[in-house]
């Protein structure tokens, strides 16, 4: 079976450090990190890959609904994440003007793993 490993996130969105080193996690607990630190990246953002992110200032921001190009940009980066073999469900809870969370399930190369992400808009 495959090994996948990330840096683990604070509950602020820093990195996790701990004793002066990085906090790693590994298999399904380095899916959902990839997939928080994912769908918090903006489109165009990270000058390595441009094309990683969702397209928050082109598709998202202003959108007072989820429509289908909202959702289709939160799907697509979901199942591009390594690990995802596919998305058992997705359901979007706008709760205010600037709060949105996403609540998913993905089927993962080490079995099904349901995630909440809330993102500040």
């Amino acid at each position: 079976m495959a090994t996948l490993a990330t840096y683990r996130l604070a509950s602020n969105g820093d990195l996790d450090i701990i004793g002066g080193t990085f906090t790693v996690v590994e298999d399904s607990s380095a899916i959902k990190e990839q997939l928080t630190i994912r769908l918090n990246e903006f489109l165009n953002d990270w000058f390595l890959d441009l094309n990683e992110g969702v397209d928050y200032f082109g598709e998202v921001f202003g959108v007072r609904t989820i429509t289908d190009t909202v959702e289709d940009q939160f799907k697509l980066v979901i199942l591009d994440t390594q690990g995802v073999t596919g998305l058992v469900s997705i359901e979007f809870n706008l709760e205010t003007d600037r709060l949105l969370t996403v609540d998913f399930v993905v089927s993962t190369i080490f079995g099904e793993s349901p995630l909440s992400v809330s993102l500040n808009l």
